[in-house]
């Protein structure tokens, strides 16, 4: 209703201020146009056509009533007979788009804007209109492109915040933590930014900082459950798993149909080996999204380790369907090894699907190292192994001979653990194989690629399925 009351103040405001040039106008003119407002030639009958602002005014009530009775189609028809009446209106037509947004009919909307930016390149609503305009048509990139225009004529926290929202989007982490930190220089109380200025943090594997950003929202809104979810994914990160229950149970209190709360409590009683619990959450997640499709793959797999055969046939068949058909749920690969029936297509299709959402942003940003920096020193061939279960995993059994019997004369071998430190003896057998080991859970790309003396561990790794867990970005509000 907000954007309506816009739009028709545009409206009444364009038709006042015409009025206004018409009773006003000089009286001397140049290249009159021929309009319907012509006078009739002399001795020619006078015709029943109204002048100019008679029209306008019909129009802008034809505009009014339609509104205040909610027929929107017939506002629109009053918008595009108003602006036959006033072409040079740039407030007109940007009430047009305006219509069109607030309708969520995106393409119309973009398509107006562009033209009005053609002749009002630095019109801050105009710009504001067309980045949220692509920002519905998930156009991100130039949602992006002009908001950052935006910012360079408004300077404000809030575009601030918009650029860093999509931006994350993007999976362009370092430059989101960027634009949030700029946006915390002028608002440092801004609790959404803070918020997901830690989701930034998480996605470059800083834990710790992460942390430190969710309390520091959470002091400002205390009752920001999207603020307590995150941070329980913070600390199971950090292998603080009762403190993240703690976190989640509080959020829950706040939002009890939290979904990804839900999803995400099953994961930390998962890490803490209680499965009964774990499957009774990520149940709860799924009664309230059933279109949550990881839950819905936790929950069967944790049944089979249960042993609780009733309906999974059914749920499995569930889940198979809602891969196929929706080609944005997203589910563990992991998880559909022990699936019934399951297709290797299909397991291709989803670790595709899951590569891209965890690793689209990795995956689209330069190499670590280009030409000849490529070429390692020296004669050897560098090997570098990658895997999370350098530990009492059948793996490791499988691979430590293996690793110890490389030819150390023409190879130099680098093991790269992304799992959890259990301590075990096959795990310092690991690291006593490689000629370099180094744990890279916390790291962020960057930091694991660079050399190998360069890069230290920047925390504790964690146990947490990559993946798995669901951030949740505080919304992205303009205006």
């Amino acid at each position: 209703m907000k954007m309506k009351k816009v739009i028709l103040f545009q409206v009444l405001v364009l038709l006042s201020t015409s009025l206004m040039a018409q009773n006003q106008k000089p009286a001397q003119t140049t290249a009159k146009p021929q309009t319907k407002t012509q006078q009739p030639a002399k001795g020619q009958a006078k015709t029943n056509q109204p002048p100019v602002n008679v029209l306008g005014n019909h129009f802008a009530q034809k505009y009014s009533i339609a509104s205040r009775w909610n027929d929107p189609d017939v506002a629109k028809d009053a918008l595009y007979d108003l602006i036959v009446e006033y072409p040079s209106s740039d407030s007109l037509i940007f009430a047009l788009a305006l219509y069109y947004y607030e309708n969520q009919k995106y393409p119309s909307a973009v398509i107006i804007s562009q033209d009005l930016l053609t002749r009002t390149p630095k019109n801050p609503q105009v710009l504001e209109l067309a980045a949220n305009g692509f920002e519905g048509l998930n156009l991100f990139d130039k949602a992006l492109q002009n908001f950052e225009s935006l910012y360079l004529i408004t300077n404000n926290s809030a575009t601030l915040y918009k650029m860093a929202f999509l931006q994350y989007e993007l999976k362009r982490y370092e430059e989101a933590l960027a634009s949030h930190d700029k946006a915390l220089t002028i608002k440092p109380d801004f609790a959404d930014a803070l918020n997901n200025r830690g989701n930034a943090l998480q996605d470059l594997r800083r834990h710790e900082e992460a942390l430190a950003s969710y309390d520091k929202a959470l002091a400002i809104k205390p009752d920001f459950a999207e603020a307590l979810n995150n941070r329980g994914l913070a600390l199971q990160e950090l292998q603080r798993y009762e403190e993240a229950l703690a976190s989640y149970g509080k959020a829950l209190a706040i939002k009890p149909d939290f979904a990804k709360a839900h999803f995400n409590l099953g994961n930390a009683f998962d890490n803490l080996k209680q499965l009964d619990a774990a499957a009774a959450s990520w149940h709860r997640a799924l009664e309230i999204d059933p279109s949550h499709a990881q839950a819905r793959a936790s929950w069967i797999f944790a049944r089979q380790q249960l042993c609780e055969w009733s309906g999974l046939a059914r749920e499995s068949q569930a889940l198979r369907e809602r891969l196929t058909h929706d080609k944005s749920a997203k589910v563990v690969p992991f998880t559909l090894l022990a699936l019934p029936g399951i297709q290797p297509s299909e397991q291709l299709s989803c670790a595709r699907r899951f590569a891209e959402e965890i690793y689209g942003g990795s995956l689209s940003c330069p190499p670590l190292c280009e030409g000849a920096q490529r070429q390692a020193e020296g004669q050897k061939l560098r090997i570098g192994y990658l895997s999370a279960d350098f530990g009492e995993h059948p793996v490791s059994h499988l691979l430590a001979q293996v690793i110890e019997l490389h030819d150390r004369s023409s190879l130099e071998v680098f093991g790269y653990s992304y799992g959890v430190d259990d301590q075990s003896l096959m795990r310092r057998r690991l690291q006593t194989a490689f000629d370099t080991f180094r744990d890279v859970v916390t790291m962020s790309d960057a930091a694991a690629g660079a050399k190998p003396e360069a890069a230290k561990p920047a925390a504790e790794p964690t146990a947490a399925t990559p993946g798995s867990a669901s951030l949740e970005q505080a919304p992205a509000k303009s205006g």
